[in-house]
């Protein structure tokens, strides 16, 4: 199972690896992007999961995806309800479990998944960014992942969210998130 953060920027202000670097420096210093030319818009990163980062002196990848929204490209994709099913190939599944065909997810509105959580003064439009970051059981990863989630609510004027707890905003949730990633001892 998953948790996954998301920060949507408008188009105008989507950065660079060096810039994300730079404001990175600034909110989060022991965080860095190492993939990338500098030069080159975030979106193009080449990668295998996700960002490659230096965290605390340690190099990995953070899981994620960068998406730039249009009419054929949403930021996330949900199961279509009525198309789950218990079985497969006649054999029963366990109590509990439901699977889905490929073909039976939708393209998610990040308007109106905004607008579920109590932030309907937001508005995305096709063009603009979705940085989503996917975090599983490892503390290492949701620091970072946090810490850069927050550096880029606050100098690209992003707007951050996460689903399942509802929990969204700008300053002060980018406040939160790097407030909470550099105390260690919640992570323990």
């Amino acid at each position: 199972m998953s948790v996954d953060y998301n920060v949507a920027i408008d188009q105008a202000n989507w950065p660079t690896v060096a810039m994300v670097n730079e404001c990175l420096s600034k909110y989060a210093p022991p965080l860095r992007l190492t993939g990338g030319a500098p030069d080159r818009p975030l979106a193009d990163v080449e990668n295998t999961l996700g960002l490659a980062i230096e965290f605390e002196g340690k190099k990995f990848e953070l899981e994620a995806s960068i998406v730039q929204l249009s009419p054929t490209q949403s930021y996330a994709y949900r199961p279509d309800t009525g198309s789950e099913t218990d079985e497969i190939a006649g054999v029963k599944l366990p109590k509990g479990v439901t699977v889905y065909n490929a073909g039976d997810f939708k393209p998610a509105d990040i308007n109106a998944d905004l607008a579920s959580i109590g932030a309907d003064d937001v508005h995305f439009k096709d063009g603009d960014y979705v940085l989503s970051l996917s975090f599983r059981s490892d503390a290492r990863e949701r620091r970072a992942g946090s810490m850069l989630l927050g550096a880029m609510i606050k100098c690209f004027d992003g707007y951050g969210f996460e689903l399942q707890a509802g929990s969204h905003g700008r300053d002060a949730f980018a406040d939160e998130l790097i407030k909470a990633a550099k105390k260690k001892s919640l992570w323990k």
